[in-house]
């Protein structure tokens, strides 16, 4: 499985939205790691439970408008909302024996996580323009 590599050309210049963006990549990258090396039920529960938090304290962060008034917010939130829920509830079937972790699901995570950030990326660049 290949990690997130972080690149330049995330960074939106709001220091406090890149360095969420960039835990969020570190985590991303934890649970495909946590995964390929079979690190036990245990440690991937931990990482979906940070990563579950992590992304719905983001996505309220970067909602508030100071933050990022200037973008369409309803699709982002939108979809946000849809990897939250997805995110989630892999979470609680994972830590409830229902189902395993698959490559597919980290890479759908890791997937959307890379098109959210350039998204935030390409609408701080096109304001400061």
């Amino acid at each position: 499985m290949t990690s997130i590599v972080w690149s330049r050309s995330f960074e939106t210049g709001d220091l406090f939205i890149d360095n969420q963006h960039r835990k969020l990549v570190s985590t991303v990258n934890e649970l495909g790691a946590a995964y390929e090396q079979c690190a036990g039920r245990s440690n991937i529960a931990r990482i979906l439970n940070d990563l579950t938090n992590m992304s719905v304290v983001h996505f309220q962060d970067e909602i508030r408008p100071s933050t990022l008034d200037f973008l369409p917010m309803t699709s982002l939130v939108r979809e946000d909302q849809r990897i939250v829920s997805f995110i989630s509830r892999l979470r609680i079937e994972y830590i409830n024996g229902l189902c395993e972790i698959t490559d597919h699901d980290i890479m759908t995570i890791a997937n959307w996580l890379v098109r959210h950030i350039r998204i935030i990326e390409r609408a701080h660049t096109a304001v400061a323009v």
